[in-house]
């Protein structure tokens, strides 16, 4: 194979794997054994010139181990939190861009440090929103793929901030917030982003919870 064709086949492969690792109800659980065996003599008779990854869904649904999902599993893979174990396979399904082979870290794009009552009261925010932020800020909207030479570099800055210093260039700027769903079209025109402080915290998240929503459909929705 090519090294294009290589890189085809190791996409093809990370897909499959994180949608299976993202099934609540478990797809690597009973019966392993019995699995394995079943998906190794398709790849066997089938993946003479790459991954056959329909013959291998093919043979798990015959199974009962569907790999699409209905719109109630999709809702709740949107409440998963940091630390979760299925945050890292939705992220890596959604950062095709990211090259997994190398060291990678979830990132939050809002730094949790800073979400303290202390420093959030400080900036100006009120305790009952600032409740809801210390909530939210460790879930899946407020979470990104980066590379970890990338993420050391970011640290604990907000990431407004962090842009602009990695992105000089508006351009260079927009495309990385493109390919990692951070920049959307504002209801009254212009544009939302991350910012460099709290502020516009839970409008930035609810905006990018539906863009995340629109696009998990795209990836494993039925």
């Amino acid at each position: 194979m090519s090294s294009t064709a290589d890189r085809a086949d190791r996409d093809t492969i990370n897909g499959w794997l994180a949608r299976s690792f993202l099934k609540a109800s478990g797809i690597w659980g009973s019966g392993l054994d019995v699995m394995l065996t079943a998906l190794r003599a398709e790849i066997r008779d089938h993946g003479n010139t790459g991954f056959p990854l329909q013959q291998i869904e093919r043979e798990m649904a015959r199974r009962g181990q569907l790999l699409v999902f209905s719109d109630e599993e999709i809702e709740e893979l949107l409440e998963i939190s940091y630390g979760e174990k299925r945050v890292l396979p939705l992220l890596t399904l959604l950062s095709p861009f990211i090259d997994t082979r190398h060291h990678v870290h979830v990132d939050y794009i809002y730094p949790w440090s800073q979400f303290t009552k202390a420093k959030l009261r400080k900036a100006g925010i009120a305790d009952e929103e600032a409740e809801e932020m210390i909530e939210w800020v460790n879930g899946i909207a407020n979470l990104q793929l980066l590379d970890g030479l990338t993420n050391q570099e970011k640290s604990a800055t907000f990431t407004g901030s962090w842009l602009k210093d990695a992105y000089p260039e508006r351009a260079a700027r927009q495309a990385y917030m493109d390919r990692h769903d951070l920049r959307f079209p504002k209801e009254h025109g212009g544009w939302l982003s991350p910012g460099n402080g709290p502020d516009g915290f839970m409008t930035f998240y609810e905006a990018r919870h539906e863009c995340l929503k629109t696009r998990i459909k795209g990836i494993v929705g039925q």
